[in-house]
């Protein structure tokens, strides 16, 4: 008789899942509880320049009611995740050291539940806008790239990490410029 281990393993990970009261369909062993990336706007409309870097972002969404520590939080494209040491620039990478109207405390940035982190590739002041104050925008003021794009227009890998199992959303190009 064959056993299917990928189905054993699979069904254990449901049966855990319930038992602990988490959905069936969470993630497992990431690093981030509580955060997706949402929205990735990877192609900026017109040939890309220093002016329209702003077309570029990522955005991270606490998917709870609770608030959720996003202090050291990393967001990278593809590239960076596989240079990793060998990135001294810290090319395509931005780490979450402050949002605006979140305030630190004991160490913690506390995103409130439902709120989301926009990233943006070029420059700014970094604001709270949005229904309820919903989303903090943030710059990285990107150098790398192509005039500061790092997203790949005809495809990439973004990635979510605190430093283990990371959180990632692959798109591939369609013909549009951004991709949920």
């Amino acid at each position: 008789m064959r056993i299917n281990k990928s189905l054993i393993l699979a069904t254990a990970f449901a049966t855990a899942a319930v038992l602990a009261g988490a959905p069936a369909s969470a993630a497992v062993g990431t690093d981030v509880p509580g955060l997706e990336i949402g929205t990735i706007g990877y192609n900026a409309n017109g040939a890309d320049t220093w002016w329209n870097r702003n077309k570029e972002y990522v955005d991270v969404v606490n998917v709870t009611d609770a608030p959720v520590d996003v202090k050291g939080l990393v967001v990278a494209d593809g590239w960076a995740k596989q240079a990793g040491d060998d990135n001294p620039k810290n090319c395509n990478t931005w780490t979450v050291n402050s949002v605006p109207g979140v305030t630190e405390v004991e160490g913690k940035l506390m995103l409130p539940g439902r709120h989301t982190v926009r990233v943006y590739s070029g420059a700014g002041t970094p604001a709270v806008s949005g229904e309820g104050g919903r989303f903090h925008l943030v710059y990285m003021n990107s150098k790398c790239g192509y005039r500061g794009h790092y997203l790949n227009n005809t495809g990439d890998t973004v990635w979510i990490s605190k430093g283990g199992d990371s959180e990632a959303k692959t798109y591939n190009f369609d013909n549009g410029y951004y991709v949920r």
